[in-house]
């Protein structure tokens, strides 16, 4: 049993962990983050996002997705949708907030690096508007 407690805890710790005042799902594996600071993440190493489903406790998150092969998909405020289209990795990834800049990062997965810190919400910017290199799959997110 004790073995077994360990490998969950090592499991849930993926799962769930700080965000600050945000509470970010990303599926294809349920990862719900609560808190915001730049030690933890969301996303599973290894397994695609496809989507994303988020809101603040104060303010609004609007938040774009970029999918594999696709394109961008529709803004989502708050929890009035999600962001992604179940099965299909995401790519791209931008967010802000009414009350403050948000940054962000993502994390990829044939390359398993973090990519730059962004700050931008422009889907023609790819240097600071948005998260992500268009061809390769995102598995982790930071946002801080």
């Amino acid at each position: 049993l004790p073995l077994i407690q360990s490998q969950l805890l090592k499991i849930f710790r993926h799962l769930f962990f700080n965000f600050g005042n945000f509470n970010l799902k990303v599926c294809n594996f349920c990862v719900h983050c609560i808190n915001i600071n730049d030690s933890d993440y969301a996303g599973i190493y290894g397994h695609d996002v496809c989507c994303i489903y988020a809101c603040a406790s104060v303010g609004n998150l609007y938040y774009q997705v970029h999918y594999k092969g696709g394109k961008w998909l529709p803004e989502v405020k708050n929890r009035e949708d999600y962001a992604g289209i179940y099965n299909k990795p995401i790519d791209g990834f931008m967010i802000k907030s009414d009350i403050k800049q948000l940054t962000y990062r993502v994390h990829l997965r044939r390359t398993n690096k973090w990519l730059p810190w962004v700050t931008g919400y422009n889907q023609n910017d790819s240097t600071n508007g948005y998260a992500g290199i268009l061809g390769q799959e995102i598995d982790a997110i930071q946002i801080k």
